[in-house]
């Protein structure tokens, strides 16, 4: 998964050891269907990410996706089709 993106950023928050807060700062969003898209710039100066969007779920909050632009203009996306939150992973 990590492998995917250029960038660590994005990647920590999508893996739950990052804080969204901590590292972006939203700077746009709009309604799209049942989502809410938020586009998020990093608050450091990241040398691969040029652009981050979140897609939220609008009734709970919950994030339906996300997608990366690298610097190059290439695009990652992915989908969380039937996510499961704040379970305990057994070691």
């Amino acid at each position: 998964f990590k492998g995917s993106f250029s960038s660590d950023v994005p990647v920590t928050f999508l893996l739950g050891i990052g804080s969204l807060v901590d590292s972006f700062e939203a700077i746009g969003a709009c309604p799209a269907g049942e989502e809410l898209i938020v586009a998020l710039k990093p608050k450091k100066s990241d040398a691969s990410l040029s652009e981050f969007f979140l897609a939220i779920d609008r009734g709970s909050y919950d994030p339906t996706g996300a997608k990366v632009v690298d610097l190059g203009g290439n695009e990652t996306s992915i989908k969380f089709l039937s996510p499961t939150f704040n379970i305990e992973v057994s070691r």
